[in-house]
């Protein structure tokens, strides 16, 4: 419920900081390179370069107010210079032109009595503004910062969120099971991998050279494709699938990336990744298809969950693709991604832990009486305030032998019950084997000690037609427990002796 939530006050953010009041800057006129460009450009506009390229715009402002801002939702480029009337005042990138910024918005304080805007851009591979410019006051700006925390800050957050959420899953991979072992290593390297490919997210103007750059976005989107051949090899494990399909969809994702690494230009690459962008909506439909096939417990979270990753994925595909002009929801699809991981871990953590707890009953507990059994004091630590009482029922070999097993069965039933209703929720009452018990009396005194047992044995006694009894031997816990069991056995033996009880 609070994923579903939580994503849908994402989104709704996003069009928060992207619906702007102020005066809108639609189209510029073309300053250099109108005749590659055109004499005028429209917003949005975008061109893919099969080389580095730049381009000069220029717009008339009219009645700009005072202490204006000029507001760039959204650019794609490797360096711009913004001019007002002619003079520079803000430059993002350096001289070389080289990396590439498309995500995180721009504010720039405007002069007073600005008259002209001017907008030179580079571009390696891309280059292009994907929404209308605005010039705003004051009261607009918490939809700049607002759309810089979810492009820009929340990808820094998610960074640290999945390498923190790595790290757990690794931990997990290292003390879980063998098919476990895998599913979460599988995750913890999908979790690492998204990572990497974040950066490229960021804005990065930074580069020397054009071939390093290359080199960076081959890693960044290898690390995507890896990402999800990962993801998908733990959700098979996860669903239990072992089918042709996961095993094209894995080759795929092996070829992706061998294609990806020798691509010879960015532009080649950035093409290739276009094309082979595909393969993650197949995988996400084919997520869903798993969910409702697999025979793993449904749950309409988890449900909800891959939905909205399925949809983050095919949106940026489809916007890939027919290079439609908005928001790209990859580090929001993470951010989802972020919230099937933790749901699995948490769901297999309940796992374990159910499994643990049924574990340690079967370990503990007598199955007949639903006492503990000797296991018991692996878990338990005992002191001097402690009151041990060592119980022998007596002549059950003869309820036995006349009425039968399963009556004397019965009879140590009831024993165990009548005992539990009059000692405490931390008292402990444990099976020693066949007919004998103890009953450790947690911080009491002899005193109260012997009124509880003299209270167990009447109701004993009137609870069966047998008038079934018990001998006991009462004794504070001393040295150890081997020495304080010895001691309260002879004790029982002592009373069992002088009423000539005998089994």
């Amino acid at each position: 419920m609070f994923s579903s939530i939580f994503v849908l006050v994402l989104i709704n953010l996003y069009n928060y900081s992207l619906k702007v009041e102020g005066l809108k800057i639609e189209s510029f006129s073309v300053v250099e390179n109108s005749n590659k460009y055109g004499k005028n450009l429209k917003i949005p506009f975008f061109f893919l370069l099969k080389k580095p390229l730049s381009i000069s715009l220029g717009a008339k402002l009219d009645n700009v107010p005072k202490n204006s801002y000029l507001y760039i939702p959204q650019v794609d480029a490797s360096y711009i210079e913004i001019y007002i009337n002619d003079i520079l005042i803000k430059k993002i990138g350096y001289k070389n032109k080289i990396g590439h910024f498309f995500y995180s918005p721009f504010l720039i304080t405007l002069p007073d009595e600005s008259r002209e805007l001017k907008i030179k851009m580079s571009g390696t591979y891309e280059l292009g503004i994907d929404f209308p410019i605005f010039i705003i006051q004051e009261n607009q700006l918490p939809k700049y910062w607002t759309l810089k925390i979810l492009t820009f800050y929340l990808v820094i957050f998610l960074m640290g969120t999945l390498l923190s959420l790595s790290i757990i899953l690794l931990l997990f991979s290292i003390n879980s099971k063998r098919n476990e072992k895998k599913l979460f290593l599988h995750f913890s390297l999908a979790s690492i991998l998204g990572i990497i490919w974040l950066f490229d997210t960021l804005p990065l103007p930074i580069f020397d050279s054009i071939e390093n750059f290359s080199l960076f976005k081959k890693i960044t989107l290898v690390s995507l494709y890896l990402s999800f051949l990962f993801l998908s090899k733990g959700s098979f494990i996860y669903f239990n699938y072992n089918g042709l399909f996961g095993k094209t969809l894995t080759f795929l994702y092996y070829v992706s990336c061998i294609i990806l690494i020798f691509s010879p230009s960015v532009y080649h690459t950035h093409i290739f990744h276009n094309y082979l962008s595909v393969i993650f909506v197949l995988n996400a439909v084919f997520l869903i298809y798993l969910f409702f096939k697999s025979n793993t417990k449904k749950s309409l979270t988890l449900l909800f969950i891959l939905s909205s990753f399925i949809l983050t994925a095919i949106h940026d595909v489809i916007v890939l693709i027919f290079d439609i002009e908005t928001k790209f929801l990859s580090p929001l699809g993470v951010l989802i991604l972020f919230f099937v991981f933790s749901y699995i871990i948490i769901s297999s953590y309940k796992e374990t832990v159910k499994e643990k707890h049924i574990y340690y009953k079967k370990s503990v507990f007598d199955n007949l009486t639903k006492a503990y059994n000797r296991n018991i004091f692996d878990f338990e630590k005992f002191n001097e305030s402690d009151l041990f009482i060592y119980i022998d029922i007596n002549k059950l070999k003869e309820i036995n032998d006349t009425l039968g097993h399963k009556y004397g069965d019965k009879v140590l039933k009831k024993f165990s019950q009548i005992v539990k209703n009059n000692i405490r929720k931390d008292d402990l009452l444990i099976r020693l084997g066949g007919d004998e018990f103890l009953i450790v009396l947690k911080n009491c005194s002899k005193r109260k000690g012997k009124i509880t047992i003299n209270r167990i044995l009447n109701e004993f006694r009137n609870s069966d037609e047998t008038s079934p009894t018990f001998s006991w031997g009462i004794i504070r816990y001393k040295d150890s427990l081997e020495k304080t069991l010895e001691s309260g056995d002879l004790l029982m033996y002592k009373m069992k002796n002088k009423y000539k009880y005998r089994n």
